[in-house]
């Protein structure tokens, strides 16, 4: 545990987080990058498609709106759900709509 000295190697030393923490904290570093690239790419294949920005801003307010409505419930979801779980299921579903996303755009089924 965090905070607890090692026996035997010295008084006071602490130990380190576990390798997982790194992991999962990477994992997320890199999916959290991977969402500003979706979001930039987003914006360029609304602007290329429609030549406006204004679709993509009222696209970002309601996702905005959305997320503060069902944030609090999604929270005291996830407090009651196993974090890892959770993650997984998660990361797999964002993967899942990123797929169909790319799919649609590549496919111009996405735009009328």
């Amino acid at each position: 545990m965090l905070g607890r000295t090692e026996r035997g190697r010295g008084h006071g030393r602490r130990r380190g987080l576990p390798g997982r923490f790194y992991v999962v904290t990477l994992g997320r570093a890199v999916s959290a990058l991977g969402d500003g690239f979706g979001r930039m790419a987003r914006l360029w294949v609304f602007v290329a498609q429609r030549g406006e920005t204004g679709v993509y801003a009222l696209a970002a307010a309601v996702a905005g709106v959305v997320g503060v409505v069902v944030g609090p419930v999604a929270g005291a979801v996830a407090d009651r759900t196993d974090r890892r779980s959770l993650l997984l299921a998660t990361e797999a579903a964002r993967t899942i709509l990123w797929s169909a996303t790319a799919c649609l755009v590549v496919t111009a089924q996405g735009f009328p």
